[in-house]
């Protein structure tokens, strides 16, 4: 298959994105002045995404291409290139094979699992309330800071395992605080709202969150690992201004957001304790660290690829694009599909394709 036909099937992003990635497929020991000036040894890359290559071929994905082929302005399409470009600076090429021990383990799966569960409850709740709950997230990622959301998910990882654990632990237990016998959408909602004002008054009001901690860990003193981060200015400084913004952001939405997050807990759509499983997962400490606090930190320091990406999430967030490509996201990533797009971008990372040929399927 040519490179024409596979950027007609895979859309303007997935082609971009193995532009930027076969940069470094040339054998790096006969180097070409230039590695479009020759033909590359390289298997074709679609004998790598069999099960990509199915659903595209069935249109078990159509809408997904569709809007990735079709729908994607000028404006977009260049959008969607500088975020390529600034994530592969942040992370190069040449260092893409690091990403091979995520893959397969326990993390990925059980992450990648409650992805697909939560995409496809979102795709079959009530339409008024989904709309809802659509057009506040849009609103919300348009307007809230996004590096202090990324600030606080680095922070989250660099801490040592066991104060991992106990966030765990206090994630988990958010439901103990749900007081009614029939567990509704609106018993949640009382819940949560509450829960994130004590969060996102947390840098002038630290002792809230304390003792917020210390109810969900059923424990009347908090270990040192979690009072070292509520007395992390910068951390509760960025913690109160994400929530604050989201708080403020809901409420002009009708509360459109928290609600439709009730709702998925209440029907035991969103499990918050298959969350504390999957953070409690010991992944290779080293992957972790270099790969996904390297990516946080050049995404943080980098504001034009930041806002690249912003606009990105809003372009696939738009509440009628979104309600169309739910159901699509869902089965691209349930049927495997986007686990080989990252196989492929670790056999590329090598950057020597006798390794790929080696590996070719």
């Amino acid at each position: 298959m040519g490179l024409y036909s596979l950027k007609s099937r895979l859309g303007h992003l997935f082609l971009a994105l193995a532009l930027a990635l076969c940069s470094g497929c040339a054998n790096q020991d006969e180097a070409a002045p230039s590695a479009l000036d020759e033909e590359t040894q390289c298997p074709p890359l679609e004998s790598f995404m069999p099960q990509t290559m199915e659903l595209l071929e069935s249109n078990a994905i159509e809408d997904l291409r569709h809007a990735l082929e079709m729908e994607m302005d000028e404006g977009t399409k260049k959008i969607t290139v500088g975020l390529i470009v600034g994530l592969l600076e942040v992370f190069p090429p040449s260092r893409l094979d690091e990403l091979e021990p995520l893959l397969g383990t326990d993390l990925m799966d059980g992450g990648l699992g409650f992805a697909t569960t939560l995409f496809r409850e979102l795709a079959q709740m009530p339409t008024e309330l989904q709309e809802s709950m659509l057009q506040s997230l849009y609103t919300t990622v348009y307007v809230c800071p996004l590096d202090r959301g990324l600030k606080l998910i680095r922070s989250t990882l660099a801490q040592p395992p066991e104060t991992q654990e106990e966030l765990s632990e206090a994630l988990g237990s958010v439901g103990n605080l749900v007081e009614s016998e029939e567990v509704t959408a609106e018993s949640w909602f009382k819940v949560l709202k509450p829960l994130l004002a004590i969060l996102a008054n947390g840098a002038e009001n630290p002792k809230a969150v304390e003792n917020l901690l210390k109810n969900l860990i059923n424990d009347d003193e908090l270990s040192q690992g979690l009072l070292s981060l509520i007395q992390d200015q910068e951390l509760m400084s960025d913690a109160s201004a994400l929530f604050t913004c989201i708080l403020e952001e809901d409420e002009s939405q009708n509360d459109g957001l928290l609600k439709g997050i009730s709702y998925l807990l209440a029907q035991g759509s969103l499990d918050l304790s298959a969350l504390e499983n999957i953070a409690d997962v010991q992944s290779d400490e080293e992957a972790r660290n270099v790969l996904v606090i390297k990516l946080l930190d050049g995404l943080i320091s980098d504001p034009d690829t930041l806002d690249n990406l912003r606009s990105l999430l809003a372009w696939l967030l738009e509440p009628s694009r979104a309600q169309r490509l739910l159901p699509d996201i869902s089965t691209f990533i349930e049927q495997g599909a986007l686990e080989e797009l990252l196989e492929v971008a670790t056999l590329l990372g090598k950057g020597n394709c006798d390794d790929i040929l080696t590996s070719s399927p």
